[in-house]
């Protein structure tokens, strides 16, 4: 699914990142993406306005995650702000509709 919004060196990059954490720091990886899914889907539930306190530091704990897996480029995270916001199938594989990426987007100050 990648391939369709990303380089193949871009993709190399993320493999890149991806295999520089190692089996363990990768399941600590997917299980705070799991955590963070679920907190900020409950902020969004709660009405909590992306702008506050909570809503910016569930933001700046998101973009942390993703500066983990583009190693800070770019280029990369904005090819995946487009796929998310655009790949109705992945928004339906990963549970992050259109209202979840808006607010995070809000929350980080896009």
């Amino acid at each position: 699914m990648l391939e369709k919004y990303l380089s193949g060196h871009q993709l190399d990059a993320i493999e890149k990142n991806r295999k520089s954490l190692g089996p363990d720091e990768q399941v600590k990886a997917n299980e705070s993406w799991a955590a963070l899914k679920a907190e900020v889907r409950a902020a969004v539930a709660k009405g909590v306005a992306p702008t506050t306190a909570e809503g910016k530091a569930l933001g700046a704990r998101w973009k942390a995650l993703v500066d983990q897996f583009t190693g800070g480029d770019h280029a990369i995270e904005g090819a995946l702000r487009q796929m998310y916001h655009g790949d109705e199938a992945l928004k339906r594989a990963t549970g992050n509709d259109d209202q979840m990426v808006d607010w995070i987007d809000k929350a980080i100050g896009r």
